[in-house]
């Protein structure tokens, strides 16, 4: 059981606090714990707003992650804000090798690395690293996106992004679970489909992140 996290340090920045069921304030990770959570998400943006989600805001947040006993899942965008189906957006610092997905594999392995490698440095165990989120229909556009004029069989540039971040995490984490993340988990049909283009074209992963949101989708998936 876990909860993503990623807005604690700008929560705290603005004097936020937390309580238990009893009411006493508290440390967020002891609150979670004594809510049965053993598990911790946390997005990395490349250079957002105000350092809020990025490399450094992630490592202070992983440090307490680690300090209190819990699982941790760092979460790549690979932009400089959420990623999503109806967004891909390169980072801005990105912005000018957008089109070139060798340029850009080159970037998602540096970017990845540099991350989780001050993680190790600091002493935090990363369990699970999932390179892009909701990327269905590709990450860092153009470079990445999917073809789907092509009968959704060109995932090339998305799969050499890809595999770029999963060789970076596994360079750095040979014993954490890497995996794509898609949108739409009760969708089993589009999940089988797009999971046998990505692997048939190289894709590798040890598991599947899905998201679902049943109070806006048209179908529930329990």
């Amino acid at each position: 059981r876990g909860a993503d996290v990623s807005w604690l340090s700008e929560m705290e920045g603005d004097k936020k606090t937390f309580k238990k069921k009893d009411g006493t304030q508290a440390d967020l990770f002891d609150v979670l714990k004594d809510c049965g959570l053993d598990a911790i998400r946390l997005r990395v943006w490349v250079d957002p707003y105000k350092g809020w989600s990025g490399p450094a805001d992630v490592e202070a947040v992983a440090k307490k992650v680690s300090a209190a006993g819990l699982a941790l899942m760092v979460d790549f965008h690979y932009s400089d804000f959420f990623a999503d189906p109806s967004r891909q957006k390169a980072p801005s610092a990105w912005e000018k090798d957008k089109a070139d997905a060798d340029k850009v594999a080159a970037l998602v392995t540096t970017h990845t690395q540099e991350v989780l490698q001050a993680l190790k440095a600091a002493g935090v165990t990363v369990n699970w690293v999932q390179i892009g989120n909701e990327t269905r229909g590709g990450m860092v556009y153009p470079a990445g996106q999917l073809d789907y004029d092509n009968k959704g069989t060109q995932f090339r540039g998305f799969v050499k992004l890809f595999n770029a971040g999963y060789a970076a995490a596994k360079a750095v984490y040979p014993s954490a679970l890497v995996m794509p993340h898609l949108n739409d988990a009760f969708d089993s049909p589009a999940n089988t489909w797009w999971l046998s283009n990505f692997k048939s074209q190289g894709g590798k992963f040890d598991a599947i992140a899905l998201s679902h949101y049943p109070h806006y989708e048209s179908k529930l998936w329990i």
